[in-house]
C-alpha cells in the first residue's frame, strides 16, 4: 500500500487557510467601500464599532416613557365627529330625529333606543300599474329594534312566531332556537353627540330591497329586476312624537332584456313591463314607517274560534305537555274616548256628525253598535225585495240595543 507524502497533509491545511481568508476578505470589502465613502475609517481592534443609530431609536423608542409621549396615530375606521357630519344639516325632531342635507338623509339614534322593539312597516305608494304591481298596497311589517356592533348599525327583526312568555327559564332557549332575521345594516356615520350621545346613520340602507320587491317583479317578468342604490333617493319626511316616516323612490333596472328563444318554447315567457317607457327601469315608491309601541301594553285577547276575527297567532311552547302549542289572539285597537271636533269653518263649539248631539264624543262600542244596526238594516232590505219577487211575508228581525 503507497504512503501518503508527509507534507500532502500540510499543503491541504495551508490550502485551505488561504481560502478561508479569502473569503473573509471578500465579505468585509463592501463594509471598507461603506465606510470610505462616508468619510469615516473602518473599526479596527483596538477601537470597538459604534453603535447602529436605527438599533438606538428602536431600543429608546421601545421604553414605557418614549410609548407615552409618542402621539398615537388617528384611526381612519373611527366615525367623523357628530358636528362635522352634520353641518349645514337641518334637523328635524321625532321619534326618530332626521338630519337632512341636499340629497343627504341621516337617522339619529338616542342610546335608549338601541335594543328597543318598535314596528317597522313598509308600504307601497308607487308602482308599475300592472299584473297585480300596483299603488297604495300595504307591504310587511316587523316588530324590529336597532342594534350597535362596534361600529356597524343593524335593523333586526325579532322572532315572534315563537315564545315562551310564561316560562323565564324557556325564553332564552327559544331565543337561541329560532333565529332573527337582518333587514339591512350600515356603517355608524358619527361619533356619539357630546351632550345626547347620539349617533347618526346614513338612512340610504332604506333604499335597498327592504320590502322584497325584486322577488315579486322577478315573479311577474321572469327578469331578475334589482335596486340600484345609486339613482334612487328620499322625496319627503313626516315626523311626530311616536312616529317617523321617510318615503322613497328605489330604482329597480336589469341590464338588458333577454333575446327571444330562436325556437317556440312550451309555453311563451311573459312580457317585459309594458306601462313604463323603457322596460329595463322602472321606479317604486316605499313608505317606511317607525312606530313606537304604546305605553302601557295593551293585555293579549285570546280569540274565540266560534266567532269571526283577525287574528295574531304564534307557536307558545311555555308548556311542555302541551300538545298544540298554536296561540290566536284578536286584532284590536284600543277602545279609548275620543275627544269632540268642533267645527272650525263656523268658530264654535257645535261638534261634528261624530259627536252625539249632547256633544260628548261617542266610544267606539256606540260606533260598534251603529255598526251592527246598519248591518241589520240591510238585511232587512234585503228580506224585503226577497219577498217582493217570491210572493212571502218577509219577517224582519229587530234587536234591542
Amino acid at each position: 500500500m503507497p504512503q501518503a507524502h508527509p507534507l500532502s497533509a500540510l499543503t491541504i491545511q495551508r490550502g485551505l487557510a488561504a481560502a478561508a481568508s479569502l473569503w473573509l476578505a471578500g465579505c468585509a470589502t463592501p463594509l471598507a467601500i461603506s465606510t470610505a465613502q462616508a468619510g469615516t475609517a473602518p473599526p479596527t481592534a483596538a477601537q470597538p464599532a459604534a453603535p447602529v443609530p436605527a438599533a438606538a431609536a428602536a431600543s429608546a423608542a421601545s421604553s414605557p416613557s418614549a410609548e407615552a409621549s409618542a402621539p398615537r396615530a388617528p384611526d381612519p375606521t373611527a366615525p367623523k365627529p357628530f358636528a362635522e357630519v352634520a353641518r349645514d344639516a337641518t334637523r328635524q325632531d321625532g321619534f326618530v330625529p332626521v338630519w337632512r342635507k341636499d340629497e343627504k338623509v341621516w337617522l339619529e339614534i338616542a342610546p335608549e333606543q338601541f335594543g328597543k322593539p318598535m314596528l317597522v312597516s313598509v308600504n307601497v305608494a308607487s308602482s308599475v300599474g300592472e299584473r297585480g304591481l300596483l299603488a297604495s298596497v300595504m307591504g310587511p311589517s316587523w316588530m324590529a329594534e336597532f342594534r350597535r356592533v362596534g361600529n356597524q348599525f343593524q335593523l333586526v327583526a325579532r322572532n315572534t312566531a315563537y315564545r315562551a312568555d310564561r316560562d323565564a327559564a324557556l325564553q332564552r332557549t327559544v331565543r337561541d332556537s329560532f333565529s332573527e332575521s337582518l333587514l339591512a345594516s350600515a356603517a355608524v356615520a358619527s361619533a356619539p353627540h357630546p351632550q345626547r350621545k347620539s349617533v347618526l346613520v346614513d338612512a340610504s340602507f332604506l333604499l335597498g330591497d327592504l320590502a322584497g320587491y325584486s322577488t315579486s317583479l322577478e315573479a311577474t317578468y321572469r327578469m331578475p329586476f334589482a335596486p340600484d342604490r345609486a339613482n334612487s333617493s328620499f322625496e319627503s319626511v313626516r315626523v311626530a312624537p311616536d312616529m317617523t316616516s321617510l318615503q322613497g323612490r328605489v330604482h329597480y333596472a336589469v341590464p338588458r332584456l333577454a333575446a327571444p328563444p330562436l325556437l317556440a318554447p312550451g309555453a311563451p315567457p311573459p312580457p317585459p313591463p309594458q306601462t313604463t317607457p323603457d322596460p329595463r327601469s322602472l321606479f317604486v315608491g316605499f313608505i317606511y314607517n317607525f312606530r313606537a309601541l304604546p305605553e302601557p301594553a295593551m293585555a293579549p285577547r285570546v280569540a274565540d274560534p266560534r266567532v269571526g276575527y283577525f287574528t295574531e297567532s304564534f307557536a307558545d311552547l311555555s308548556d311542555d305537555l302541551r300538545q298544540n302549542t298554536r296561540v290566536h289572539h284578536v286584532k284590536r285597537w284600543r277602545a279609548a274616548i275620543n275627544a269632540p271636533i268642533r267645527s272650525q269653518e263656523r268658530g264654535d263649539d257645535r261638534p261634528r256628525r261624530r259627536a252625539n248631539r249632547d256633544g260628548k264624543a261617542r266610544t267606539s262600542a256606540d260606533i260598534a253598535t251603529r255598526h251592527e244596526r246598519t248591518v241589520e238594516g240591510e238585511r232587512n232590505r234585503r228580506l224585503l225585495c226577497h219577498a217582493e219577487r217570491t210572493g212571502r211575508r218577509a219577517r224582519p228581525v229587530r234587536r234591542d240595543v
